[in-house]
Parts: structure tokens; sequence; C-alpha cells
């Protein structure tokens, strides 16, 4: 990978914003890719991974460090600083992070039943369950 020389603080903004934009682009490609319909049928995991990679790649960025090997505890900051903590709060962040993004990664699927150990002595064992559903977009 080439080593880019920057000039001024507006060539590194000029990358920031074309890398970016490049980014967001093929994600929302892929996206609508996954969420078309095929044979009465969504590809939901893809979908998934790929925005949980979106999100780990942001997140990255947010602390300036793509090689991180703390991708959980970066994801919950850039989710204090940019995502709704009434939906995204650190508990569902790290369910979410391990029960789907480990397992669609290495498994292709998560299993039915996920153990999430508790965080603290004392606190009770939780066994949690998921379904896939389709429901519409508010406002269509």
């Amino acid at each position: 990978m080439p080593v880019l020389s920057f000039e001024s603080d507006a060539d590194v903004a000029e990358f920031a914003g074309k890398f970016l934009g490049e980014h967001v682009e093929r994600f929302d490609k892929d996206i609508a890719i996954c969420l078309r319909r095929d044979n009465e049928s969504h590809a939901y995991f893809p979908a998934l991974i790929t925005c949980i990679a979106f999100a780990e790649l942001l997140s990255g960025l947010h602390v300036g460090d793509l090689e991180s090997r703390d991708a959980l505890k970066n994801l919950d900051g850039y989710a204090s600083d940019f995502m709704d903590r009434t939906v995204y709060d650190s508990d569902r962040l790290e369910i979410l992070y391990k029960m789907f993004r480990h397992k669609v990664a290495h498994l292709a699927q998560p299993y039915a039943v996920f153990d999430a150990n508790p965080k603290s002595p004392g606190q009770p064992r939780r066994l949690i369950t998921w379904t896939v559903e389709e429901c519409k977009k508010a406002g269509h």
C-alpha cells in the first residue's frame, strides 16, 4: 500500500472525504443488495456483518487506530459519541458484537442460544435467543 504524503490539512480533509465517501457508497450498495428480495428471502447475515464491519471501521477511525485489539471498547466509545445510547448501550453492543459478529464471521450463523456470561460475580446467567424478521421502515 503506498504511503501518501499530505502537504496541508486541506489535503488530509480532501483525502478523508473521498475515503469515507467511497466506503459509504460501497456500504449502501452492499446493504441494498443484501436486502433485495430474492426468492422470498433476504441476505440478513451478510447485511449484519457488513454493518458491524462498517461500525468497526468508523470506530477505529474515531480513535485513530484501525489495528486495535480492543475493537469492542472502541465501538462502545464510538457509540457513546454518535449512536442512540437508548438503543445501543454497552450491554447491547457487547451482546451484538459477541453473539453476532464473531459467530457470523466464523460460523456463517450465530448459535440459536447465546450464553451471555455475567460481567460481575453475583449477576444471573443470561441465555439469549434471537429471530430474524422483516419489518417495514418507518414511514413506508
